[in-house]
């Protein structure tokens, strides 16, 4: 185990054991939220399964509320299913997969690119340009 990891180690086993913090409101579900992120990032980059148990993410309100905050925690919770089915369960993909499109198609217009631009053969155009409104937009 690398040692930039040992934080999340306790993180992700007090979450696990207190499954309400993914969806108790407040700086519990914040905190939830953040140690999601970093936990998809190290599983990215270790090439480990995901640590945190997704169940305690179910009963968040960001599965029910409208706004762009809610829109944005529900794509990260998909891309953490993805992961996990690579890492565990190749057979969750197919499902997962429906609710990408589903998102995709429901998402909010502040969603869509404010501007966008093709690669090019420059050495500063390698990556397309997207514009968007806000950070959450491409979180």
């Amino acid at each position: 185990m690398r040692k930039w990891t040992f934080h999340l180690t306790g993180t992700t086993h007090i979450l696990n054991t207190v499954s309400t913090f993914g969806s108790s409101g407040g700086l519990g579900e914040a905190a939830a939220w953040l140690c999601l992120r970093q936990d998809i990032y190290i599983s990215l980059t270790s090439q480990q399964p995901l640590r945190t148990d997704l169940h305690s993410f179910h009963h968040s309100d960001v599965f029910q509320r409208n706004d762009d905050f809610a829109w944005s925690s529900r794509m990260v919770f998909l891309l953490a299913k993805v992961v996990q089915s690579a890492f565990t369960d190749p057979t969750m993909a197919q499902g997962v997969q429906h609710e990408i499109e589903e998102w995709y198609s429901s998402k909010p217009d502040t969603f869509d690119p404010v501007r966008s631009a093709p690669r090019g053969p420059e050495p500063d155009r390698r990556f397309p340009t997207i514009w968007l409104l806000l950070p959450v937009h491409g979180t």
